[in-house]
């Protein structure tokens, strides 16, 4: 962040917003951001990721509005289940358990407008199957 007072120490109103929508999004966020460590591997998802501290999280970063499933390759964990981080939200999904492909509906009514996080809850510490990094996910 950039941000920096006028002269007379005051912050200009567009940098304000800035700060606001930071801590909106931060908060909300929170824990996929605090106590978190890199996530899968290039061809998995994507995207960025991140699993919680135990492993049993995996937390999906979305900068965009899917026009269709997200596909995440290579899953060898149990799913628990998925949901919108912020809101609770829960969301349908499949898992092919031959391939460990894992496909999550993510309707519009649930992405934020900065960037939304889905969090898949483990059975157990995440564990990732091989998959060729020449697939295009998105």
């Amino acid at each position: 962040l950039d941000i920096g007072p006028k002269e007379d120490g005051s912050i200009p109103e567009e940098q304000l917003a800035i700060l606001k929508e930071f801590a909106r999004w931060t908060g909300k966020h929170s824990e996929a951001i605090y106590g978190t460590r890199a996530g899968m591997p290039e061809g998995h998802f994507p995207g960025l990721s991140a699993v919680s501290k135990d492993q049993k999280t995996l937390f999906l970063y979305i900068d965009y509005a899917p026009n269709h499933p997200l596909t995440i390759r290579g899953v060898r964990s149990k799913v628990k289940g998925a949901r919108v981080v912020g809101c609770d939200t829960k969301l349908t999904y499949k898992t092919d358990r031959k391939s460990g492909d894992l496909t999550i509906e993510v309707p519009k009514s649930v992405i934020d407008p900065m960037v939304t996080v889905i969090a898949l809850d483990l059975s157990k510490p995440l564990e990732l199957g091989e998959v060729a990094v020449s697939h295009s996910l998105k």
